[in-house]
């Protein structure tokens, strides 16, 4: 989906600077770049959940509480 191409694409990019390409990295960017990907990771989770929520209410199906709650 068009939600996630940027992400999987800065994903891509920080997950070769996180297998020290083109050179390794120092260990606070180290930190960063595996924050990056812990919180790209985390806006995947979330895009996926919205878009299944989506899907169900075309199909006309209702969200309980348990799917609308965010969790961080």
């Amino acid at each position: 989906h068009d939600l996630r191409t940027p992400i999987a694409a800065n994903h891509g990019y920080a997950a070769l600077l996180r297998d020290g390409i083109p050179e390794p990295l120092p260990p606070g960017q180290r930190e960063y770049v595996r924050r990056m990907i812990a919180n790209q990771q985390h806006m995947m989770s979330l895009i996926d959940r919205l878009l299944e929520f989506a899907r169900g209410a075309l199909r006309g199906e209702a969200a309980g509480r348990d799917e609308l709650a965010v969790v961080g």
